[in-house]
């Protein structure tokens, strides 16, 4: 494989390896959405007395994934603010029994058929994707190949020496129990490129089981995006789905395959530079976010975003839970003020790829981000630094420029479905440029016209 472009960000606020686990709230706002899903089908009324475990919700036009209540409780359905509000929670030590009635996709299956209805009923399946469209594959699909990535390169995310602290070996039978029930020809590992006690370890999980094949990438972002390693890996959308995962992932599979236990907690990170004590904390889905973000808080104006720093999404004022796709929560300081001259400062605290300010002159530091692009946004001057840190090869510079013109013909020739929303373009633009934005606008605009 070759890698091409990449950049890794320096930004002050990585999370520690260390993991803190919050006690339960008084209340759970459990979102009846996230990125990929919309909870609409209900399957309780409101005030009903629910069990950990129990389905309160699904997704009709996501093979029904689940919503689960993560304690004990009553229900409560809100449709004004578009949560389940979970009161007088109880927390509950033993695994429920899941019963379920197997689909008629599943019935031929056998065993396997069981297995992924299981993984879908608890849960598990919202930690796959497909490589490819980013969609949910089909639970009782034939994959033509797997990628789990434990390689967790983007700034903040969680990590997965944190997910894997307290040792492999849940890793390392996860691995076999989907490698199983995938029935997938091709099954990747992908692990970075650096030594550790923990990778040496996953590295010599992977290799013990026969059919896996171990990839090992550079240490730099993005070299883990799912969507740019299919196509490196010379898979073909045309053959059909990718399944792609995580660490977390191959984690929650071996817990509900020999333990029944649903995916209703995550390890997520509490990081960016506006936190005092980065760190990752495990935590109950719904768990009120300004009950997370409080305690970390280093300055009282800051922007909460949902994902990492530069692939997440802000969160929006109506969101008072944690969803179930949430990895980590970044805090960026607001600027308040507007930077009077930032073009004619010297630039002594500023990272810039560009290799123009004096921070040259420092040590190697991580700089402290705001949300401000220190300046007005400026026309494109064709620098090609945004084409020098694409791992995908492409031309950001001339992409934007057609995609802005509602050229998408020509945008497309030129690759625009190539692009993989990394974020760096847009990152090193020195004309601070919202390339990604308006690249991801012109694929969705393509995909419109098909």
């Amino acid at each position: 494989m070759k890698f091409k472009g990449g950049y890794n960000v320096q930004i002050k606020g990585k999370p520690s390896n260390k993991t803190t686990r919050l006690p339960d709230p008084d209340l759970l706002y459990l979102p009846l959405f996230s990125k990929r899903f919309t909870f609409s089908a209900f399957c309780i009324h409101d005030g009903d007395k629910v069990v950990q475990g129990q389905i309160l919700a699904e997704d009709p036009d996501n093979h029904s994934v689940p919503l689960l209540a993560p304690r004990a409780g009553t229900a409560k359905i809100d449709p004004e603010t578009n949560h389940i509000v979970l009161e007088n929670i109880q927390a509950s030590q033993e695994a429920p029994k899941v019963e379920f009635e197997l689909p008629d996709a599943a019935k031929g299956m056998g065993e396997t058929g069981e297995k992924r209805c299981r993984l879908l009923k608890l849960g598990v399946w919202q930690f796959f994707s497909d490589a490819f469209s980013g969609d949910l594959p089909d639970p009782f699909g034939s994959p033509q190949a797997v990628i789990v990535s434990a390689a967790h390169l983007e700034p903040f995310l969680t990590s997965f020496e944190a997910l894997l602290s307290e040792g492999t070996a849940g890793f390392e039978k996860g691995l076999e129990q989907l490698h199983s029930l995938s029935q997938a020809q091709k099954f990747y590992v992908i692990l970075p490129k650096i030594k550790s006690n923990i990778t040496n370890k996953v590295r010599d999980s992977a290799k013990k089981i026969s059919g896996i094949t171990l990839i090992e990438v550079p240490n730099k972002y993005p070299f883990d995006n799912a969507k740019l390693l299919a196509r490196l890996l010379q898979l073909n959308p045309d053959k059909g789905s990718v399944w792609t995962t995580t660490t977390e992932g191959v984690l929650a599979v071996e817990s509900a395959l020999t333990s029944s236990k649903p995916a209703i907690s995550r390890v997520i990170s509490i990081a960016g530079p506006a936190v005092k004590s980065p760190e990752h904390i495990e935590c109950i889905i719904g768990y009120p976010i300004d009950k997370i973000v409080e305690p970390y808080l280093e300055t009282p104006l800051a922007r909460i975003i949902n994902g990492g720093v530069l692939t997440g999404d802000t969160v929006s004022g109506d969101q008072k839970g944690l969803d179930i796709e949430c990895a980590g929560l970044t805090l960026v300081p607001e600027q308040a003020k507007r930077e009077i001259l930032a073009f004619a400062h010297l630039g002594f605290t500023k990272h810039a790829y560009s290799n123009t300010f004096l921070s040259l002159l420092r040590p190697p530091f991580k700089e402290r981000y705001t949300t401000g692009v220190r300046g007005e946004h400026r026309p494109c001057i064709c620098c090609t630094f945004c084409e020098e840190v694409c791992p995908s090869s492409l031309m950001p510079h001339l992409l934007h420029k057609y995609t802005e013109k509602n050229r998408l013909a020509e945008a497309e020739r030129f690759g625009l479905n190539l692009c993989v929303q990394c974020g760096l373009c847009s990152t090193v633009c020195t004309s601070k440029i919202e390339i990604k934005q308006i690249l991801l606008e012109g694929q969705e605009k393509l995909l419109q016209e098909i």
